[in-house]
């Protein structure tokens, strides 16, 4: 039996589980294949692969270091008998090294591979929405989004 475990601190880690557990109900592997949802040094213990999906990776890496996840994430990654795959801010999280906001996120430092976030050659939208949360308090949200347009 193998276990796939998604990241579970931020992020798009439903939606890659559902679509992990939709690809195990339509085709036959050789071997049985699980899915856990790692948010514990528990849960990543049971895992032969682990997904970081997309999200946020300053969040990520400050959940991640904040619930003393970080040390369990950085010794899977770099065990050459695991598989590791990250997506978005799963890439950022995994790279060896930002090209800027090195104060904002502690990468795992595994992929060999410089990124850069939030590239200023983009165009950057904001979304400013009002909320109540259900504290009954009235709460500002801003939504950022940085499109690039390709030549």
């Amino acid at each position: 039996m193998k276990v796939i475990g998604v990241l579970a601190l931020q992020g798009a880690f439903l939606e890659h589980a559902s679509h992990l557990e939709k690809c195990l109900a339509t085709k036959n592997y050789e071997v049985e294949i699980t899915i856990e949802i790692v948010k514990t040094p528990e849960d990543l213990a049971k895992c032969d692969a682990l997904i970081i999906p997309g999200g946020e990776s300053t969040s990520m890496s400050l959940i991640a270091q904040r619930t003393g996840l970080y040390p369990y994430l950085y010794e899977f990654v770099h065990n050459s008998n695991k598989v590791v795959w990250g997506t978005c801010a799963g890439l950022i999280f995994l790279s060896a090294q930002l090209e800027n906001d090195n104060a904002l996120v502690k990468t795992l430092g595994v992929l060999k591979v410089d990124v850069r976030r939030m590239h200023s050659e983009g165009k950057l939208n904001l979304l400013r929405k009002s909320a109540t949360s259900p504290n009954s308090y009235l709460v500002a949200i801003i939504f950022v989004r940085l499109l690039f347009e390709h030549p």
